[in-house]
């Protein structure tokens, strides 16, 4: 793209999104590559470090004399029992089985987040330029109804020089219609621009779907605020459950690789055919 094309391409997008599969695949691979033996010297590792810290710990607190050395090394011995015995536990050949579940799918999680902020972020892209090219498709007659923002007279004018500033007035008004529809649902953001722009995201049933989609994209999200879970109860609750459903599996992952590819493609080639000044079709 040249200095001077200022139109949207989607190739920078489908780029970013190959990047971000081939990230978590490389991630998939090593996973699935690594022999037990390999994660038991990874768990050993972890519990030597911890380990280490426990010795320097003992180390300052008989030097700075904080507790009496008694208190200090029954502290420190009480540590090591629970690490000890936190990677005898984690080396067990059914907690490696039920954390590399546990992992693929803090893996799909992780990428499903990246997907969506990456979609949500270039729609925003796509909505700002359909905007720019037609604004009368929607700032025309009926827009929104009851919600249609009153235009104050100071927003028209230029403060300094008291002349009609149509620009600086449009670049607000779409600054604030990008904003409030990026806070809409997907659903609304669907109808938004098959109404609006003649451009249907897909299916009834991809729609659906992609509802169920952003629903579990919340609720991951919820869960991370949540209060943190140790390991030990994360592998007790997935080995409780037996096979546990996981929050993203394979096919729902894929879905959205597929959604979060096709929606913004057909949005730009559609502002490709009509729309040539503002966005670039390859």
């Amino acid at each position: 793209m040249g200095d001077s094309d200022y139109r949207l391409s989607f190739k920078p997008y489908r780029l970013t999104l190959e990047s971000v599969q081939t990230q978590f695949d490389l991630l998939r691979f090593s996973m699935k590559s690594l022999k037990p033996s390999e994660r038991k010297r990874f768990f050993k590792g972890i519990a030597a470090a911890k380990l280490a810290e426990i010795e320097k710990f003992r180390r300052i607190v008989k030097e700075h004399k904080v507790f009496s050395d008694e208190e200090a090394d029954q502290m420190a011995q009480d540590r090591i029992a629970t690490v000890e015995t936190d990677a005898r536990r984690a080396s067990r050949a059914g907690n490696l089985h039920a954390l590399s579940e546990f992992t693929e799918d803090r893996l799909n999680q992780s990428e499903l987040l990246l997907l969506v902020a990456h979609f949500e972020c270039f729609m925003k892209l796509v909505h700002e330029k359909f905007l720019y090219a037609a604004p009368s498709k929607v700032f025309g007659s009926g827009f929104r109804g009851k919600q249609n923002p009153e235009i104050k007279i100071k927003d028209i004018f230029d403060a300094t020089e008291s002349v009609w500033n149509s620009q600086g007035f449009l670049r607000g008004l779409i600054t604030k219609e990008v904003e409030w529809l990026d806070a809409q649902s997907i659903a609304t953001k669907a109808d938004y621009f098959d109404k609006h722009f003649g451009v249907q995201f897909g299916s009834p049933e991809e729609i659906k779907e992609l509802v169920c989609i952003m629903r579990r994209r919340n609720e991951i999200s919820h869960e991370i605020y949540e209060p943190p879970r140790n390991q030990d109860q994360m592998l007790k609750e997935t080995l409780e459950q037996g096979k546990q459903q996981p929050l993203v599996d394979t096919p729902m992952l894929e879905k959205a690789r597929k959604l979060f590819y096709s929606i913004p493609q057909k949005c730009v080639d559609h502002g490709g055919k009509t729309y040539q000044s503002y966005f670039k079709r390859y």
